[in-house]
């Protein structure tokens, strides 16, 4: 600390150690995967074999039944994400209980096909999934409860649970016209690093009891919607867009292997950052400010962790960050880090 004269007046100048903004960005990207620097993201663990990272997305429909309800499940698996139930088992009680003999639809990715053949093992980075009313403002009502489920807690897992029974984690969204919110789901464990088959479904990780799944699932429960009041039928009210950020061990002889790189350089204070950020952020938040959001909580998370000045990390890591940070070509009225919109793919 110095103490400089300019005139009469005595100020302080002090030496602080400044928090690189590609850091912060980098970190929080490796948790908002809607966010520009969650592109190419790989996890910084002690993996030492070449990957290729791939963002994976998807445009479902969230649906209701007759008399305004519905149930929708999504899973931190590209094969059979997400889970919907049939319009004849739709109808849920008052007391939110669907019946034993729901009929669930999964589906696969749409990119799985083409990443089974140039690869043999993936992981997820980051996963999240954004909701989106399509009902016009005289029709929407109804609210939408988010839980964030662990894998024994799956309606798909024990059918008849009470799909309004509130979770460890949970939120209850207004649905609006408007309405625009994107769900983070937390981590299990340390299990986001392991590699896992493509064709290793969220049931299949349930069924093994040394293979949990990586992340936990997000479960909407929706009540109080514009139904059509015909029987057996089903209405869209929201849009989710799911996006998955993965890293890829490539198939030998294989496209995949010319794109592998080199794995990101091994970093336990990155990987603590990471931890207490995605902890910290909320399960559910407004899309127009998460990127806000996640950088605030991501800066602090830094912070306990200890200042990472960019010029202060050593060599591996600083040059990863630099090189995989590349330079942005603006789209008109949206900022860096926002939300991709939904046409776009």
């Amino acid at each position: 600390m110095t103490n400089k004269k300019r005139g009469n007046n005595t100020f302080v100048t002090k030496s602080a150690r400044r928090i690189s903004p590609e850091y912060v960005d980098h970190v929080a990207g490796l948790v908002n995967p809607f966010a520009d620097s969650a592109k190419g993201s790989k996890i910084h663990d002690e993996n030492s074999g070449n990957t290729f990272s791939y963002q994976v997305r998807s445009i479902t429909p969230v649906l209701v039944n007759e008399f305004g309800s519905g149930y929708t499940e999504f899973y931190p698996s590209l094969h059979e994400y997400v889970s919907g139930i049939g319009p004849a088992s739709a109808n849920m009680s008052a007391g939110g209980v669907l019946g034993t003999a729901a009929a669930f639809s999964l589906q696969d990715v749409p990119d799985f096909t083409s990443l089974t053949t140039v690869g043999m093992r993936y992981r997820i980075v980051s996963w999240g999934v954004r909701l989106i009313s399509t009902t016009d403002a005289l029709s929407a009502k109804g609210r939408v409860l988010v839980r964030e489920l662990d894998s024994y807690q799956a309606y798909a897992s024990t059918p008849g649970q009470n799909v309004t029974v509130l979770s460890d984690n949970y939120a209850n969204l207004p649905h609006t016209h408007d309405m625009d919110f994107t769900i983070i789901p937390n981590h299990v464990s340390d299990k986001y690093k392991q590699f896992q088959g493509f064709s290793v479904s969220y049931y299949d990780m349930n069924s093994d009891p040394a293979n949990d799944p990586p992340f936990r699932a997000v479960g909407l429960t929706l009540t109080g919607f514009t139904g059509t009041g015909v029987l057996d039928t089903q209405t869209e009210a929201l849009q989710a867009e799911v996006v998955y950020n993965i890293e890829v061990l490539p198939l030998v002889a294989s496209i995949g292997m010319r794109l592998a790189t080199d794995p990101a350089p091994h970093h336990t204070a990155t990987l603590e950052a990471v931890h207490n950020t995605r902890a910290a952020a909320p399960l559910a938040h407004k899309s127009t400010s998460l990127w806000s959001k996640i950088k605030n909580i991501a800066g602090r998370a830094i912070s306990t962790a200890g200042n990472f000045a960019l010029d202060r990390l050593t060599g591996g890591l600083a040059t990863y960050i630099k090189q995989k940070t590349p330079m942005i070509s603006y789209i008109p009225n949206m900022s860096r880090g926002g939300l991709p919109l939904l046409t776009n793919g």
